[in-house]
C-alpha cells in the first residue's frame, strides 16, 4: 500500500506520521512523492507504525511511478 493511501485512509497527517516515527516531515513528503526511498532501518519503523501495511516494495513501486511520470512529462515538453 502506498504511504499516501495509508495516511489518507487512517486520517494521519504527514507531519504527525513523521513525529510518530521520529523523522522530518519534509522527508515524509519526499517519500510520498517517490523522490526518495527510506533507509532500511526507517522502513522497519514505517512497517511497525503501519502494522505492515506499507512495505519496502511499496516504496519501490512509488519511485518507479514517479520516474515514469517525470519521463513522460519530459517527452511532452516542446
Amino acid at each position: 500500500m502506498r504511504l499516501s493511501d495509508y495516511l489518507q485512509e487512517n486520517q494521519i497527517a504527514a507531519p504527525d506520521f513523521a513525529r510518530l516515527i521520529g523523522c522530518d516531515k519534509g522527508t515524509v513528503y519526499r517519500w510520498i512523492k517517490g523522490e526518495v526511498i527510506p533507509m532500511p532501518d526507517t522502513i522497519g519503523e514505517i512497517m511497525n507504525a503501519t502494522g505492515g501495511a506499507v512495505t519496502f516494495e511499496d516504496f519501490l513501486e512509488e519511485r518507479a511511478r514517479a520516474r515514469k511520470h517525470k519521463s513522460e512529462a519530459v517527452e511532452q515538453t516542446p
